[in-house]
């Protein structure tokens, strides 16, 4: 096991440690993907917890969730056996390295090369939503993404919690100093699972995000994303139960569609409403596009289910390189196997399934504890 810091900073942000540790949810009883104002306080915040910046002044590119991955990123404030589960299969499969904020020294079946604890405090387990978008100076999308050779980049984008979950909305700017990294942060609502982006810049969000940053029209929201992540297009689908409040506690893109790569999307199906329409729109939505190279869309449906009060989807999974982490139910065994089965035909992806009954009704699973950080 490492500590990733470097000697300059690591008296500052064990202070740090020391100062919000206190803060943290306990691991016997994680934080939802929403707000439990029974449990979380608002904190007012002042003008200096906000760091906003320009965008990269140099030419940069956001990688998509299928180019090489050099770590993956997650928070030690709950479902302890899930989240070892998902750095096993990390380490293993997907050859990637595990950053653990605020967790033990060391995990059960985990590499000590491949294990790394950050030195930044969290609230909560979310670390999709509040964790840091990576980016590379790559300047041309055209090139293979293995060759990134340069630092990284950090996009530190508000956390739509940041005024309940401080610590939460402040680990991106903790991991970009413990990295040497630029940093990067547009005042701009953006929860990193309602991201989406390929190989050639389109991006993908629900129109969630809109609700999020009414202090800008739906043109800024486009401009903003173009100037920060690079985008070349940016694309706004309907959410389950839209546009209300959405039926999955989140709205965000992740719970039912993910991109497999350039040529290859999964929707999240269902014979039950509003998922069922949301479904239909999403694959509706897709077959009207065409991907980087000018073909159609390969659609990969994913039968999912809904038991009136938590969404079962296993588009909530996550792309190592190689390996293809996926969502199980205990109670669905044969969606299960459904899935793992598609999926294994249609991709060349390993296909590794992970139980995820303990954290899907808090709103999320695999996708939504962890955040990719892309190979240099």
């Amino acid at each position: 096991m490492k500590t990733l810091a470097n000697p300059i900073v690591r008296f500052f942000f064990l202070s740090l440690l020391i100062s919000f540790q206190t803060q943290a949810a306990p691991l016997t009883r994680p934080l939802p993907n929403w707000v439990d104002e029974t449990r979380e306080t608002k904190h007012t915040l002042s003008v200096t917890d906000f760091r906003y910046t320009p965008p990269p002044v140099n030419p940069f590119v956001v990688p998509p969730e299928y180019a090489p991955m050099k770590a993956v990123a997650m928070g030690w404030a709950g479902y302890s056996q899930l989240l070892t589960q998902i750095a096993i299969a990390v380490s293993t499969a997907g050859n990637a390295e595990v950053w653990m904020a605020g967790g033990p020294s060391a995990l059960p079946n985990v590499s000590a090369d491949k294990y790394h604890t950050i030195a930044c405090p969290v609230d909560s387990v979310w670390m999709r939503d509040y964790g840091p978008f990576g980016f590379s100076s790559l300047t041309d999308r055209s090139q293979d993404f293995a060759r990134l050779d340069n630092q990284l980049g950090i996009i530190d984008t508000r956390y739509r919690h940041e005024a309940y979950r401080i610590n939460d909305d402040r680990l991106p700017t903790c991991l970009a100093e413990l990295n040497g990294a630029e940093r990067v942060a547009p005042n701009f609502i953006l929860d990193g699972g309602n991201f989406m982006i390929d190989s050639a810049g389109s991006v993908f969000m629900t129109r969630r995000v809109l609700n999020w940053n009414q202090h800008l029209t739906e043109s800024q929201v486009t401009q903003t994303v173009k100037a920060y992540f690079g985008a070349k297009q940016v694309h706004l689908l309907e959410y389950a139960g839209y546009p209300g409040s959405p039926a999955d506690g989140t709205g965000h893109i992740d719970m039912f569609a993910k991109l497999l790569d350039d040529e290859t999307v999964a929707i999240a199906t269902s014979v039950v409403e509003p998922f069922k329409s949301n479904g239909e729109n999403a694959i509706r939505y897709f077959s009207s596009l065409t991907t980087p190279s000018g073909r159609p869309y390969q659609i990969v449906e994913l039968r999912s289910a809904y038991n009136g009060q938590t969404w079962f989807t296993y588009t909530n999974s996550l792309i190592v390189n190689h390996a293809l982490l996926l969502p199980t139910y205990q109670n669905y065994k044969n969606l299960n196997d459904e899935a793992i089965k598609t999926l294994s035909s249609r991709t060349s992806y390993q296909v590794i399934g992970i139980n995820s009954d303990v954290s899907i009704g808090a709103g999320g699973a695999i996708h939504c504890v962890t955040q990719q950080i892309p190979q240099q």
